[in-house]
Formats: C-alpha cells, structure tokens, sequence
C-alpha cells in the first residue's frame, strides 16, 4: 500500500492524465486480486463460518428461551448452553 502511494506521488510530476492513464488500470488490477484471495479465504473457511453460525443461532434460541415467559428454561437448557460458551 505504501508503495502504491510512493509510486502515485513520483507519478504525479508526469501530470494528471498521464498519472490517471498508468495507476487506474494497476489499481484496478489490485482489486481483483483482493477479490481473489477473499473468495478462496471464504471457500476454505466455509465450513468453519457455518459451524459458528449454527452454534449462534442455537445459543440464541436458548437465550430466548431464557427470557421467554412462555417457555421453561431448564436445567439442561443451562447446562447445554455452558456447554456451548467453552
């Protein structure tokens, strides 16, 4: 990034257009790469993120039922939620 930055600023005595002309497509380039390497960072820990979302959605059913008048709140329900947190 600083790099970038170095070679932007040695870039603009050239003039705007020409700066405009050289950095936008390098950027652009930068972009996609970024983009790549996001996509495959999710694809690998796909399975990961759908763990911690069932584990989420589990944790706040119990939560809710906690709270919820309309519902008992067990002993187990206790239990499994520690269980959960560690």
């Amino acid at each position: 990034m600083i790099a970038t930055v170095v070679i932007g600023y040695a870039l603009s005595f050239m003039g705007f257009r020409e700066l405009v002309s050289i950095m936008y497509p390098i950027l652009g380039y930068i972009g996609f790469v970024m983009l790549l390497i996001l996509a495959v960072a999710w694809i690998k820990e796909k399975s990961n993120i759908q763990g911690e979302k069932f584990l989420r959605r589990k944790m706040i059913r119990l939560i809710t039922k906690k709270y919820d008048d309309n519902q008992e709140y067990t002993i187990g329900d206790k239990e499994e939620f520690n269980d959960d947190t560690r």
